[in-house]
């Protein structure tokens, strides 16, 4: 039985990094690279049907990226 579970484990995780390809590339968004972006630490976030994402910071306010950049919003 522990065999099988094994088995069915490696077959799983061999399909997932079968879909990842290496043209697929990650970006990493901080307040060093990004000044739009309020703080590191997202509370929440949540996307409109256009694709525009919106990020909740830990104090900095609130977040909207358009996939080319980043504008901040406060209660300044």
């Amino acid at each position: 039985m522990k065999n099988h579970k094994f088995l069915a484990t490696v077959i799983v995780l061999t399909l997932v990094m079968a879909g990842i390809s290496a043209a697929d590339t990650w970006t990493t968004y901080n307040t060093s690279n990004t000044p739009g972006l309020g703080n590191n630490t997202i509370k929440g976030a949540a996307v409109e049907t256009g694709g525009i994402k919106w990020f909740g910071t830990n104090g900095g306010g609130v977040s909207k990226f358009t996939g080319a950049s980043w504008q901040k919003y406060t209660t300044s």
